[in-house]
């Protein structure tokens, strides 16, 4: 059967590449178990209890660590990218949304970006 979607080529992979294929779950609510798999396909030797708790608290963050980074704040593009990489990422998606219709041509433009930051 032919793959049809954005990752059509990378989930056929023709040129056999090994390929570590991880769920969002086994990062957030399994992370020993996610870390294990990640460990494991680099081939690196199994982490020590002491090892593995350095990583999870590493690797998680409190509320007030989230809180500083500000995920999802709308208008954080225009401070966090040049323009130059708003709109190669603006080209990109719309090659990406080509097939859905009625993405607005708005939506990928400096505006919004710049907008968003006075709401």
């Amino acid at each position: 059967t032919e793959s049809s979607g954005i990752n059509a080529e990378y989930l056929e992979n023709k040129d056999g590449h090994e390929i570590l294929h991880l769920h969002y779950e086994e990062l957030t609510l399994r992370k020993e178990e996610g870390v294990r798999k990640i460990n494991s396909f680099l081939g690196y030797p199994d982490l020590d209890k002491d090892q593995m708790e350095g990583v999870v608290r590493a690797t998680t963050l409190d509320y007030d660590n989230l809180r500083s980074y500000q995920v999802g704040k709308p208008g954080k593009g225009v401070e966090m990218m040049t323009k130059g990489q708003r709109e190669r990422f603006d080209e990109r998606s719309r090659k990406e949304f080509e097939e859905f219709e009625g993405v607005p041509e708005s939506y990928f433009s400096d505006d919004l970006y710049v907008g968003q930051m006075n709401r």
